[in-house]
């Protein structure tokens, strides 16, 4: 008589539940599905251009790429308010970078090499000889 619990006929092992193109379409579907009821939460159809979302009163085109632009319109707003008057906010190509002269690069440069052990040198210790 066995111990063991036995699988029933129709057990699959989980990764072999769905081919590569059914998991991405469900994931898809997911996030979509999700991305819409954010945006009907969220009552963005009553400022999108489309005519229909209105009519609707719900998301009828992308979804995803909606509630992402009004996530993006927020995160903006809160830069606005943040900023001191007169400024808009800083974008990423106007953010100050860190910049060092070719002098000081040579420099850095010699330094790094300076600190280097010499492996042909007599006092560096090869690994067939003690």
């Amino acid at each position: 008589m066995r111990s063991t619990k036995q699988k029933s006929s129709g057990w699959v092992p989980w990764d072999d539940r769905y081919t590569y193109d059914e998991a991405a379409d469900r994931n898809f579907a997911s996030h979509t599905a999700e991305a819409r009821g954010d945006c009907v939460k969220l009552r963005l159809w009553l400022n999108c251009p489309a005519a229909r979302c209105q009519r609707l009163r719900g998301c009828s085109r992308d979804a995803v790429r909606c509630r992402d632009q009004h996530q993006l319109n927020e995160a903006r707003a809160q830069l606005a308010a943040k900023a001191p008057t007169g400024v808009t906010g800083i974008t990423k190509s106007e953010a100050p970078r860190f910049a060092m002269s070719s002098a000081e690069a040579a420099a850095a440069i010699a330094a790094s090499i300076a600190n280097l052990k010499d492996p042909l040198a007599d006092d560096f210790p090869l690994r067939g000889k003690a």
